[in-house]
Formats: structure tokens, C-alpha cells, sequence
């Protein structure tokens, strides 16, 4: 009985430490951009309740959709524009977003415990912005 479990006491140890990573542990490094995001304003106007529908999603493989709504002849809202393409962090506040091919470099700041975005085309020029919410 003695020699089984110094037996299984050592198949344990082998199985445990066979499962540790060669890795450093790192903190849960999940970007902040990635969700669904609601159009809400151009530089600080209100977009209307349709315009609102409006949405960027980040996925975390990457991927980027736009979706865009606005009303048509009839002022229904209508889902007017849709754009796949994709997104790269590549500082902390500097995002590369590529639509229909074409990449854009746009300076991202959140607030409000992450569930508000203001997107900048210009790091220097902060009157002229769209804001996203979660």
C-alpha cells in the first residue's frame, strides 16, 4: 500500500508539473476596444435616435464590422452601409483600422470604466471627434 501511493504521489507530481507553462503569467490582456460600439455623437452633436443604431464591432480575432443606419425617403431607419475590414492596436490609444481595404490610423481614448470611446484622426486635434458607447 505504502509503495502505491508514493507511486501515485509521484504520477501527480509528473501530471502537475507537466501542465505548467514555460511562460510568464500575465494579467488578462483583453483590449479594450473589442465589442459592439453605438454611434452617440460628432464632436460633441448628438447623433439622431436612427443614426444611434449605427455600430463598430471589434472582435477580439481582429475583424472589424461597421454598420451604418440612417433614415430613408420615407424616415424610416434602414441599415444604409456595411463594411467589414479589420483592427490592430498598435500603442496603447493609436488604432490601425483597415475598411474596404484601405487602413486609417485613427487615436482612440476611453472613458467611463472603458464603455465610452471618442475616435481621433489627428492624436493632435481634439475638437474634432466621434463618440462611441457601449
Amino acid at each position: 500500500m505504502n509503495k502505491l501511493f508514493k507511486l501515485l504521489t509521484v504520477a501527480m507530481f509528473i501530471i502537475v508539473s507537466g501542465c505548467s507553462s514555460d511562460e510568464p503569467e500575465t494579467e488578462n490582456q483583453t483590449d479594450p476596444i473589442i465589442g459592439v460600439w453605438y454611434s452617440w455623437s460628432d464632436s460633441g452633436e448628438e447623433y439622431s435616435d436612427c443614426q444611434k443604431n449605427s455600430t463598430l464591432t471589434f472582435s477580439s480575432n481582429g475583424e472589424l464590422i461597421y454598420k451604418e443606419f440612417s433614415e430613408n425617403a420615407t424616415n424610416n431607419c434602414v441599415l444604409s452601409s456595411e463594411e467589414m475590414g479589420t483592427w490592430l492596436n498598435e500603442t496603447e490609444n493609436k488604432y490601425k483600422l483597415t475598411i474596404n481595404g484601405i487602413p486609417h490610423t485613427f487615436y482612440i481614448n476611453f472613458s467611463n470604466n472603458n464603455t465610452i470611446f471618442k475616435l481621433y484622426s489627428d492624436e493632435n486635434d481634439t475638437q474634432n471627434y466621434d463618440e462611441y458607447r457601449k
